[in-house]
């Protein structure tokens, strides 16, 4: 059996079906079912059985992917850790949030640097959590701040800071003239989201507790372009409170609630080894975070 062979059936496995195997692997339905086909007279059992259009692995099957998938994961540790051997002089790649780049981040690697340490060179990525915990995962990143994402694998995840939120809305908007603004008054009020469920997740329990269902206008991929519906007076927009924002020209209230503040992690992954740069950080940042 070959190394492709056992990556074809795993992702067989999990998806139950050839035609979505086959496109997120890359090649042709026909290759992969003759890949299965080779594998499964190798071992002389069925792997898969038919059910309609979809597969479901045979006992046999499940066995056997109890046994491979741990050990395909292991293969990816081992070429991940033999890549940062590797690249051990490349920029370490650091993932923020853009609420946590001036507020959380820049005041960190000041303190790294005025506790003695030489000020480190870093390539900056900014992104949503989600996609920051799959860069992690990709090993396209080295460490991220950002929202604590449920259910990422192999990533851990150290709460470092909280910010509170704010309303962001036109300036002669009437709730502008309000010193804060409560979830209450928000009600029945067009608003941009962004596309980042974890963060979503969070403004959806603020609402829940005040009982206020929001009225979503769109959903956009950064800061920038909420901005912009405010500015055309379509819709509002809650974000954390950083200081970029205040200077777009628009309105910022914060917004009076007791339920949650957004939460700034430190997540790396727990996979090899990490970056020297990064695994010197993240033991002053974990030391900092103890002694708070």
């Amino acid at each position: 059996m070959t190394l492709n062979q056992l990556i074809y059936f795993c992702r067989l496995a999990e998806t139950e079906h050839y035609g979505q195997a086959a496109k997120g692997l890359y090649i042709s339905q026909p290759s992969l079912s003759k890949a299965m086909a080779l594998l499964e007279g190798e071992l002389s059992v069925a792997l898969f059985e038919r059910r309609g259009r979809n597969v479901a692995l045979t006992p046999a099957g499940r066995a056997f992917y109890d046994h491979i998938s741990p050990a395909l994961r292991q293969i990816d540790s081992a070429r991940a850790l033999m890549q940062q051997f590797s690249d051990v002089h490349r920029l370490p790649v650091i993932g923020c949030v853009s609420p946590a780049v001036t507020s959380v981040l820049a005041p960190l690697l000041d303190s790294y640097r005025m506790e003695g340490h030489s000020y480190p060179q870093v390539v900056l990525k900014v992104d949503t959590s989600e996609a920051l915990v799959e860069a992690l995962d990709r090993n396209d990143c080295d460490l991220a701040f950002c929202t604590r994402v449920p259910g990422a694998r192999d990533v851990a995840f150290l709460s470092v800071a909280t910010l509170p939120f704010v309303v962001v809305l036109r300036e002669d908007d009437p709730l502008a003239a309000c010193e804060t603004i409560s979830p209450e008054q928000l009600r029945g009020r067009p608003m941009a989201f962004s596309n980042a469920p974890a963060y979503n997740a969070i403004l959806a329990r603020i609402f829940e507790r005040y009982d206020v269902k929001p009225v979503v206008h769109s959903y956009a991929n950064d800061d920038t372009a909420m901005f912009g519906m405010v500015r055309a007076g379509a819709a509002i927009f809650i974000t954390s409170d950083y200081p970029q924002i205040y200077s777009n020209g628009l309105a910022i209230r914060r917004l009076d609630q007791d339920v949650c503040q957004r939460e700034i992690c430190m997540a790396y992954t727990e996979r090899g080894l990490l970056h020297p740069v990064i695994a010197s950080m993240v033991e002053f940042i974990r030391v900092r975070v103890e002694c708070q």
